[in-house]
Parts: C-alpha cells; sequence; structure tokens
C-alpha cells in the first residue's frame, strides 16, 4: 500500500555519542538530503502526503532546530525529477512545457537555465558546470553539458553514441 510507505523522515546520527535525532516530520516524502556550504542541509520534499509523483520542493533547514526552526522552500508548482547542488546554488531537472530542463531554485523562483527540446534523466554539479544525460526529439540519446551562468542556453552534446544511427536513418535536425 503506497499510502503507508510515502511518509519519510530525515534522520541526523552523532557519530560521537549515538544519538539519532529525527529532523523531519513531514507527513509526505523527504529524501534525498546534501549539506550545503553555510552548514545547512537541503533535501527534496514531497508537498502532497498521498501523491508518489506529486508536485515537490527543496527544502533547506539548520539541522540543529529541524523543521520546527525556520525552514525556506525552493520550488515551482510543477514536478521535478533529480537535484543538486554545488554548495551553493540547488539546481533541478523541471518539467515545462512537456520537456524536463535545467532549473536553479532562487528565493524569487526558478530560473531556466535549458530551453526545451530535451529532457535530460540524470545531474551531475561542479566546476560552473552542469553534465546532464538526456534526449530530444532528433538525438536518442547523449551527455550534455551547461554553463551555469544564469543564461538560458541550448545545451552542447558533449558525447553522442548515436552518430552513426542517426546517419544512417537520416533523421531530420
Amino acid at each position: 500500500d503506497l499510502g503507508w510507505t510515502l511518509n519519510t523522515d530525515l534522520w541526523l546520527l552523532d557519530l560521537d555519542d549515538g544519538e539519532l535525532r529525527q529532523l523531519t516530520t513531514n507527513p509526505g516524502l523527504d529524501q534525498d538530503p546534501r549539506w550545503l556550504d553555510d552548514g545547512s542541509l537541503a533535501w527534496m520534499r514531497g508537498t502532497d502526503p498521498l501523491w508518489e509523483s506529486g508536485p515537490r520542493t527543496i527544502s533547506v533547514m539548520d539541522p540543529d532546530r529541524g523543521d520546527a526552526g525556520a525552514v525556506r522552500h525552493l520550488g515551482y508548482d510543477n514536478f521535478f525529477w533529480r537535484w543538486e547542488t554545488d554548495g551553493r546554488d540547488i539546481y533541478v531537472l523541471g518539467t515545462r512545457s512537456g520537456y524536463l530542463d535545467l532549473v536553479r531554485l532562487e528565493d524569487s523562483g526558478p530560473v531556466f537555465l535549458t530551453d526545451g527540446g530535451h529532457d535530460y534523466w540524470s545531474l551531475a554539479v561542479a566546476g560552473g558546470r552542469a553534465v546532464m544525460t538526456g534526449a530530444g526529439q532528433t538525438l536518442p540519446s547523449a551527455i550534455f553539458t551547461v554553463e551555469l551562468d544564469g543564461r538560458p542556453q541550448q545545451p552542447m552534446t558533449i558525447v553522442d553514441p548515436n552518430r552513426d544511427w542517426a546517419d544512417r536513418v537520416g533523421l531530420i535536425a
């Protein structure tokens, strides 16, 4: 029964004394935590406790206070798939116009760094770049990179394992 498995919470284990402390009490899913450079903890939070594929947000908290303290919620009213951080900024692969785009979440709202045409399935962020795997309508699968300088852009294809196949079948670009 999915209703019993969607309530996941975050816990923190003190390695010195073995104390286990519950950080979140959300009735929905809380998962995929990451530490930020300022010592805060960011994680993916489901905003509907009974809907596994429902909208999500990235929440940020002071781990000393847990979600009983001030929690920032970064997101937009849409589903997102994967998320990553460079320790400072938070990036998600979020849906828009039928595609999964690269989005930077800011307090003022989402900033779209790609402008459709591809679906991205995985995301890694480092050195001012995002590297993603995905596909487009004329590119069955590839590895892409995007500079994280804030401007919307078409991702650069860095590995295209389908080049020979695409030439043989004659896809129109």
